[in-house]
């Protein structure tokens, strides 16, 4: 799956003009509804499917890992509000084994304010 994370509020109109289609995942229905709409995407869902979500449970390699790419399809914003991989977003090499909630809380994704 292709994980758009919002750090705030989700904003529908933003991503839909920028992206297509794509399934919401609002933070704000607790976190085993998140982590059970999860599952139930990568267990249903092809590979491309897009989710804009604001849960960090979803800034995981777990959900989002490309293994032909080698690289988590996780999007977030960059200083001027466009959407850019995060591996675009560190000089880190992002690996399978991170725990990339983790190096997001400490601002491993900072190269650009975010």
């Amino acid at each position: 799956m292709i994980v758009y994370f919002e750090d705030g509020y989700i904003m529908n109109e933003s991503i839909a003009i920028e992206t297509g289609a794509f399934i919401k995942i609002d933070a704000a229905m607790g976190y085993s509804n998140c982590r059970k709409s999860l599952r139930y995407i990568k267990d249903n869902h092809p590979f491309d499917t897009k989710v804009y979500t604001n849960s960090l449970d979803a800034f995981s390699n777990f959900w989002c890992w490309d293994e032909g790419k080698k690289t988590p399809m996780i999007y977030i914003r960059d200083e001027h509000g466009k959407w850019k991989l995060i591996q675009e977003m560190t000089d880190r090499e992002l690996r399978a084994a991170h725990n990339l909630e983790k190096l997001y809380v400490n601002g491993a994704f900072c190269n650009v304010e975010v």
